[in-house]
C-alpha cells in the first residue's frame, strides 16, 4: 500500500488532476485533486470509497472474497479484508464511515464460456463479498457495475467523487 504525505496535496492553483495507480491485491487513498485508478478488473473486484465533504477517497482492488482461517495477516488480496483496511486508513485521513459512499466494478464471469456457472463462479463470490463487508461496516452502495462476461478499469475522481467504468469493449459509464 502506498502512503501519499498531506504535504504531497498542497498544490497551487490551478490544482492538477494525477493519476494514482491500484494495482492487483493493492489499496490506495488520495485526497483532491488525485484520481485512483485502477485496470484489469476481470472476476476481481474493485471498490471505492469516497467522502464528499473532506473530498478524500480510496479504492482497493481484491482478488478472492475472504482468507481462509489459517492466513496470514490481512491482506488486500482478499474483498473482505481489503475493505476493512480502506475505512481504516481514510479514518485515519480524517474521513467520517457516515459520509462514505462506496460503489462497486467487477465481478466478471470470464470462464461463462467454458461452462462455469454464474452462481458459483469467482466473480459473482467477490462481489457478494464486497456488498457483506460494506453493509457490515454501515456503507451505502451508492452504484454498483458488476457481472458480465467482460473486463473492466475505474477511476476515482476525488474531486467529485465521480466514478468512471471503461468496459473492455470501449464502453464508458459514470457511476
Amino acid at each position: 500500500m502506498t502512503e501519499i504525505r498531506k504535504d504531497e496535496f498542497e498544490a497551487e492553483e490551478p490544482r492538477e488532476r494525477r493519476v494514482l495507480r491500484v494495482k492487483s491485491a493493492d489499496i490506495k487513498t488520495a485526497r483532491n485533486p488525485w484520481i485512483l485508478e485502477t485496470l484489469a478488473v476481470g472476476s476481481c473486484v474493485a471498490v471505492s470509497l469516497y467522502d464528499p465533504i473532506e473530498k478524500i477517497g480510496g479504492l482497493c482492488h481484491s482478488l478472492l472474497p475472504e482468507p481462509n482461517a489459517d492466513d496470514e495477516p490481512p491482506s488486500p488480496k482478499f474483498t473482505t479484508e481489503a475493505v476493512d483496511i480502506m475505512m481504516e486508513e481514510l479514518r485515519k485521513e480524517g474521513a467520517s464511515p457516515d459520509r462514505l459512499q462506496a460503489k462497486v466494478i467487477g465481478g466478471a464471469n470470464l470462464f461463462e464460456s467454458l461452462g462455469e456457472s454464474d452462481e458459483l463462479s469467482m466473480g459473482r463470490r467477490n462481489v457478494e463479498s464486497a456488498r457483506k463487508a460494506l453493509e457490515k461496516l454501515g456503507v451505502r452502495v451508492a452504484g454498483e457495475d458488476v457481472g458480465g462476461c467482460l473486463g473492466r478499469s475505474m477511476a476515482l475522481y476525488t474531486d467529485t467523487g465521480e466514478v468512471r467504468v471503461r468496459s473492455a469493449d470501449g464502453a464508458e459509464k459514470v457511476l
